[in-house]
């Protein structure tokens, strides 16, 4: 969250000082003109055709963005990478009878499944 220094405007709006405003990062998520179906689970979205590099995207913002950013980021990617790197090679995940998972499309702080799923485990061999 953060501070206006001084009267200002954004497309239109009047936004007084000492206003306090912050960045909708899910409407930046959820934006049609930057993600082909924004609404979609779909990591590859992120890696180049042939699937070996990351992309870097501007309109990607989970830390936020600016100077005061989350100091933690780096520390966070490193650490969910691990996680997920390590749960990846010893188990395929999949939701229970092949269910597509969705998450309610509604404005707030964090999004939540719109029906309790359930995910299986298989252990690789």
């Amino acid at each position: 969250m953060r501070r206006t220094t001084e009267d200002t405007s954004v497309l239109g709006h009047f936004i007084p000082k000492d206003t306090r405003v912050m960045a909708n990062i899910w409407a930046v998520h959820h934006d049609s003109k930057v993600w082909h179906k924004p609404q979609d689970f779909n990591p590859n979205r992120f890696l180049t055709s042939d699937g070996k590099e990351l992309l870097k995207i501007e309109a990607l913002i989970p830390f936020s963005t600016g100077k005061r950013s989350c100091v933690g980021e780096t520390l966070a990617r490193v650490e969910v990478f691990l996680y997920f790197a390590s749960l990846l090679q010893k188990y395929t995940i999949s939701a229970a009878n092949d269910e597509v998972l969705t998450l309610e499309d509604t404005f707030g702080i964090a999004l939540n499944p719109k029906h309790k799923s359930i995910l299986r485990f298989k252990k690789r061999i």
